[in-house]
């Protein structure tokens, strides 16, 4: 006697009331190989572009416009260092908007980086870009 059970709409983990043995049926592993495919690209195909023209920061995952943010809004910089159990992994240079009327931030990450001397010239031409 098996029982099912059903998780975020796929059927693909079930167990056993007998034995307690977890299996998988092959359509469910098929739909399984895709979701680190899509998760990836939805990681590599982040695109953040500064229009000049409109004075926006767009964002864009998967090709459509996922956030937009005018210059206007421009809070500042964040600056993030990070490390894993004490050791350097890289820094994010993120971006910060705050809408006058609005109480939340917008931030947008921009780069990663490994080593921190190009960290000050990427800020200041951000900031001449956001300035024109």
């Amino acid at each position: 006697m098996y029982w099912k059970v059903e998780l975020s709409g796929f059927g693909f983990m079930g167990f056993s009331l007998v034995g307690g043995a977890w299996f998988l049926r092959k359509e469910d592993f098929s739909i399984m190989l895709f979701i680190p495919i899509i998760i990836t690209a939805v990681l590599v195909s982040k695109r953040v572009v500064f229009d000049a023209a409109q004075k926006q920061v767009s964002v864009y995952l998967l090709g459509f416009p996922f956030k937009n943010c005018a210059f206007a809004d421009f809070s500042g910089f964040n600056i993030v260092r990070k490390t894993y159990n004490g050791i350097y992994n890289g820094t994010d240079v993120a971006v910060k908007f705050l809408k006058p009327g609005n109480k939340t931030l917008k931030k947008v990450t921009l780069r990663s980086f490994g080593k921190t001397k190009l960290i000050e010239p990427f800020i200041n031409e951000t900031e001449y870009i956001m300035k024109m």
